[in-house]
């Protein structure tokens, strides 16, 4: 048996880095022809405030560019770690233990591919978690009874458990 499940995509500085790169090439790219423009006076002030726009954009994008990593969650005996670079570019992991789930459903999402499946945790504190990543129903189904049994907490009834939400 495994020791742990991981749900999402492991947790990479090389994805910020390849994000960062594109979005300046993407940047540089964008502005070049307005460049050209300004150069040869043929910019206007309201082409001029939307380059400055997509300047500030592109470079919010960047400062940010740790949050488009996303997460994961690893699921152990008791505990679920979800693992995520913070604002700061710093690894942080939360660990929340069996004791502060009150309940474990599934989430329904609609896409062009039919319906997809989250896992959603209810903490005792009111907050909801949402797994990073989306299974058919028979697999959301099969990975929510292995999280509850690794977790040790009673499912809900069998009615509950058969509406996803």
């Amino acid at each position: 048996m495994n020791a742990e499940i991981r749900l999402g995509s492991s947790i990479s500085f090389d994805h910020v880095r390849d994000i960062r790169n594109g979005i300046v090439v993407l940047a540089g790219l964008c502005s070049l022809p307005l460049a050209i423009a300004l150069l040869a006076g043929l910019l206007s002030w309201t082409g001029a405030a939307l380059w400055a726009l997509g300047l500030l954009v592109a470079l919010a994008l960047h400062r940010y560019a740790y949050l488009m990593v996303g997460k994961a969650w690893v699921i152990r005996q008791g505990e679920i770690s979800i693992q995520r670079i913070a604002l700061n570019g710093q690894p942080s992991a939360q660990t929340i233990r069996s004791s502060d789930i009150e309940a474990v459903d599934l989430g329904r999402n609609r896409s062009d591919e039919g319906d997809l499946f989250t896992i959603k945790i209810r903490l005792r504190s009111g907050k909801t978690l949402r797994s990073p990543s989306s299974h058919d129903e028979d697999q959301a189904r099969a990975v929510r009874a292995e999280i509850i049994r690794r977790l040790g907490i009673q499912p809900p009834s069998v009615e509950a458990a058969a509406r996803p939400n």
